[in-house]
């Protein structure tokens, strides 16, 4: 088992750890969020032992997670719209519009809807295989390529 170096945040009212590797930025934007964070306890601003080992623990837990990558097209315009690395087809596109807009994305409520539903939506792809970077959304090549991905499923929002 590697040891993983958390990254620990101080402020004047408590203390949160972060994953290895996340920087100041990272921290401030929320790109990065807590594990787990707290208030200081004593005058010496030490960070408890246990929640050393309950960040290990979720660090573990979310590693452990399997990810797919996704590509998404959506219904109305034909273009891609973005490729994320997920758990699922929804936590996808609402990672996605969280990228793109994140008051959008907190309105929005997603949902697996069938072939013949009329409502706006993504066509989500498994991008596992994709060959090509996503680099325009709206190049023919680049379309068609995922389009030749197996589609997963279609999701409302």
């Amino acid at each position: 088992m590697t040891t993983t170096k958390l990254v620990v945040c101080e402020s004047a009212d408590g203390w949160s750890l972060h994953a290895p590797g996340s920087t100041d930025d990272e921290i401030a934007t929320g790109d990065a969020p807590a594990l787990v964070d707290g208030p200081w306890t004593d005058d010496e601003h030490v960070v408890p032992a246990a929640a050393y080992a309950e960040a290990r623990r979720i660090l573990a837990a979310i590693e452990d997670t399997t990810m797919t990558r996704y590509a998404m097209i959506d219904s109305h315009t034909g273009y891609i719209w973005g490729v994320e690395d997920a758990p699922s087809p929804v936590a996808a596109c609402a990672q996605m519009d969280r990228s793109v807009d994140p008051s959008a994305a907190e309105s929005r409520t997603y949902r697996e809807i069938a072939a013949s539903d009329s409502d706006d939506h993504y066509l989500v792809y498994d991008a596992s295989g994709l060959s090509v970077e996503v680099t325009d959304g709206q190049d023919e090549a680049q379309i068609a390529a995922v389009e030749a991905l197996p589609l997963v499923t279609r999701i409302a929002f």
